[in-house]
Protein backbone atom coordinates (compact mmCIF):
# COMPACT_ATOMS: atom_id res chain seq x y z
CA UNK A 1 0.00 0.00 0.00
CA UNK A 2 1.24 3.26 -1.09
CA UNK A 3 1.52 6.41 1.07
CA UNK A 4 -1.02 8.11 -1.07
CA UNK A 5 -3.60 5.26 -0.39
CA UNK A 6 -2.37 5.38 3.03
CA UNK A 7 -3.06 9.30 3.63
CA UNK A 8 -6.51 8.76 1.59
CA UNK A 9 -7.86 6.36 4.61
CA UNK A 10 -6.87 8.10 7.01
CA UNK A 11 -7.84 11.87 6.28
CA UNK A 12 -11.52 12.67 7.24
CA UNK A 13 -13.72 13.19 4.44
CA UNK A 14 -13.85 16.98 5.10
CA UNK A 15 -10.42 17.34 4.69
CA UNK A 16 -10.09 15.51 1.25
CA UNK A 17 -12.64 18.08 -0.18
CA UNK A 18 -10.07 21.07 0.82
CA UNK A 19 -8.12 22.89 -2.37
CA UNK A 20 -4.72 21.77 -0.43
CA UNK A 21 -5.53 17.99 0.07
CA UNK A 22 -5.17 17.24 -4.04
CA UNK A 23 -2.08 19.43 -4.07
CA UNK A 24 -0.65 17.27 -0.79
CA UNK A 25 -1.49 14.42 -2.87
CA UNK A 26 0.55 15.28 -5.92
CA UNK A 27 3.24 16.43 -3.61
CA UNK A 28 3.75 12.82 -2.16
CA UNK A 29 3.34 11.47 -5.39
CA UNK A 30 6.24 13.98 -6.75
CA UNK A 31 8.57 13.97 -3.16
CA UNK A 32 7.88 9.67 -3.14
CA UNK A 33 7.21 9.78 0.81
CA UNK A 34 7.63 6.37 2.31
CA UNK A 35 6.19 6.88 5.56
CA UNK A 36 4.61 9.99 7.79
CA UNK A 37 7.66 10.54 9.08
CA UNK A 38 9.53 11.76 5.66
CA UNK A 39 6.65 13.80 5.14
CA UNK A 40 7.00 15.89 8.53
CA UNK A 41 10.51 16.02 7.62
CA UNK A 42 9.78 17.38 4.83
CA UNK A 43 7.54 19.54 5.70
CA UNK A 44 10.03 20.95 8.57
CA UNK A 45 12.71 21.56 6.85
CA UNK A 46 10.83 23.72 3.59
CA UNK A 47 9.06 25.80 6.48
CA UNK A 48 12.38 26.48 8.02
CA UNK A 49 14.19 27.25 4.80
CA UNK A 50 11.08 29.56 3.85
CA UNK A 51 11.65 31.81 6.93
CA UNK A 52 15.38 32.28 6.68
CA UNK A 53 14.79 32.97 2.80
CA UNK A 54 12.40 35.61 4.11
CA UNK A 55 14.84 36.86 6.52
CA UNK A 56 17.49 37.24 4.38
CA UNK A 57 15.39 38.87 1.22
CA UNK A 58 14.87 41.86 2.98
CA UNK A 59 16.89 44.22 0.88
CA UNK A 60 17.03 43.22 -3.16
CA UNK A 61 15.60 44.56 -5.83
CA UNK A 62 13.65 41.27 -6.37
CA UNK A 63 12.79 41.00 -2.68
CA UNK A 64 9.12 41.80 -2.95
CA UNK A 65 8.15 38.78 -5.84
CA UNK A 66 10.22 36.33 -3.96
CA UNK A 67 9.24 37.21 -0.28
CA UNK A 68 5.40 36.30 -2.06
CA UNK A 69 6.18 33.13 -3.44
CA UNK A 70 7.94 32.20 -0.63
CA UNK A 71 5.20 33.05 1.72
CA UNK A 72 2.63 31.55 0.04
CA UNK A 73 4.61 27.93 -0.16
CA UNK A 74 5.16 28.44 3.65
CA UNK A 75 1.33 29.12 4.15
CA UNK A 76 0.54 25.98 2.29
CA UNK A 77 3.45 23.84 3.89
CA UNK A 78 1.80 24.77 7.27
CA UNK A 79 -1.57 24.41 6.34
CA UNK A 80 -0.45 21.14 5.11
CA UNK A 81 1.12 20.32 8.77
CA UNK A 82 -1.56 21.73 11.03
CA UNK A 83 -4.54 20.09 9.34
CA UNK A 84 -3.32 16.79 7.05
CA UNK A 85 -0.29 15.67 9.30
CA UNK A 86 -2.49 14.86 12.37
CA UNK A 87 -4.54 12.77 10.97
CA UNK A 88 -1.35 10.26 9.91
Amino acid sequence: MSFKDIVKKKVPARLQNAPEFKTFLKLCTQKRFSNVKSCKMFLDQEIATCKAKLKSNKRTSTANTERRSCTRHMQFYSTIKKKIVPYL
